[in-house]
């Protein structure tokens, strides 16, 4: 299965050098690099990186980056710099530690990215549980977020 990360990299990399009309012709376009996703997937994933629908100096209506560059993941990044102390995961569970008052804020923001393979999260005053589907998921997904806390969005 393809990471989420490197599935928004080429979605990135298809609106920024083709011209992409509809969330059809995107998906299209990542079948032809041998990347599957269903339309809900498409759907948040566009959302995610900020793409929206404007019309070109051509007059054509099509999918554009963000202006500022500036994706929901990299608004998640100072959130995370700000608030995560560590992530460690045990079996298939994770367990973030932020500073005190933050858990509730870093969880909703790691519910929003939807991560394939992230069942659910709780947060309680300073500490995440998110629940994964395998324990090699939870190991990705603690150094995703050890990433983000370093304040790097891959990017």
């Amino acid at each position: 299965m393809l990471e989420k990360h490197t599935r928004l990299d080429i979605i990135r990399e298809v609106v920024k050098s083709e011209i992409i009309t509809t969330q059809e012709e995107l998906k299209e376009r990542l079948a032809m690099r041998g990347i599957e996703a269903t339309q809900a997937t498409l759907s948040r994933n566009v959302k995610q990186l900020g793409i929206e629908k404007r019309r070109g100096s051509d007059g054509i209506l099509k999918y554009r980056l963000p202006e500022s560059g500036v994706s929901a993941l990299d608004d998640s990044v100072g959130i995370f710099a700000a608030s995560v102390q560590s992530a460690q995961a045990v079996g298939n569970m994770v367990c973030v530690h932020c500073s005190t008052g933050f858990a509730q804020g870093v969880c909703a923001v790691l519910d929003s990215l939807t991560w394939d393979g992230l069942v659910g999260t709780i947060a309680g005053d300073d500490t995440i549980f998110a629940l994964c589907r395998n324990e090699e998921f939870a190991q990705g997904l603690a150094g995703r977020i050890q990433t983000l806390a370093a304040g790097v969005s891959g990017q």
